[in-house]
């Protein structure tokens, strides 16, 4: 697959997140444990879209990454089905027939052998890994929106995201959906088991602090106008 086009413009709304591109913008996180988004581990992520492009042109856009390991957003329409990479190799994929939008949040939840993809708090997809997971290589900065081997930039606004690792990251859809409601992320009902939890565009530009100051990091190849709070 090929990155795509980054298409129509989106006007700033009301609110406090990170404006990401299309071209040459991504958050970067260093020092992040390093099971998070090996494909053999127990890990949890998430993110909160507070915009996004209205893109139908069948290319693919990067949610998380981290070496070669991506998880990618087929744009198609109403059908922005999950698609799974290891060094550019699919090691899973699933037509979800529902596409994020505005305020959607995003959730993916890894077992070791299968990952969950929730949005908007419903189950979409649920996916087992196939035998190119043998190809799995997370080595590197855990990265949002970043372009890779299998996909493009994400274009779009996004805000809250949420880091875990271990047996405490097999979230049940209840707890899905006390983080899609939630907006005091410290009542969190299984807060203290969160490794972090990140919100965008609350710090000084480039600057993205968790919560519990264990997992920080920077918007790259962006600008102060990019932190959106108004």
């Amino acid at each position: 697959p090929t990155p795509g086009a980054i298409g129509t413009p989106f006007t700033d709304l009301p609110g406090q997140y990170i404006k990401l591109d299309g071209t040459n913008n991504y958050l970067n996180f260093p020092s992040v444990d390093t099971d998070v988004l090996d494909f053999t581990k127990q890990w949890a992520v998430s993110m909160k879209v507070k915009n996004v492009a209205g893109v139908n042109d069948s290319s693919y856009t990067i949610t998380y990454k981290r070496g070669k390991n991506e998880i990618t957003l087929r744009k198609g329409g109403s059908n922005w089905g999950l698609y799974v990479y290891c060094d550019g190799v699919a090691i899973g994929q699933a037509n979800t027939w529902y596409a994020p939008t505005l305020d959607s949040d995003i959730v993916f939840i890894c077992s070791g052998t299968r990952l969950e993809y929730y949005l908007n708090g419903a189950r979409r997809a649920y996916l087992t890994f196939n035998g190119n997971v043998s190809n799995n290589d997370p080595i590197g900065d855990l990265q949002i929106g970043n372009t890779g081997i299998a996909g493009g930039y994400w274009y779009g606004g996004i805000k809250d995201a949420l880091i875990m690792v271990g047996a405490n990251s097999q979230l049940t859809s209840t707890q899905v959906n006390e983080y899609r409601n939630n907006t005091t992320p410290t009542s969190l009902s299984y807060y203290a088991s969160l490794l972090d939890y990140l919100p965008f565009g609350a710090d000084a530009f480039p600057n993205i602090v968790g919560l519990k100051g264990v997992v920080n990091g920077t918007l790259v190849g962006g600008n102060e106008s990019d932190f959106v709070n108004i």
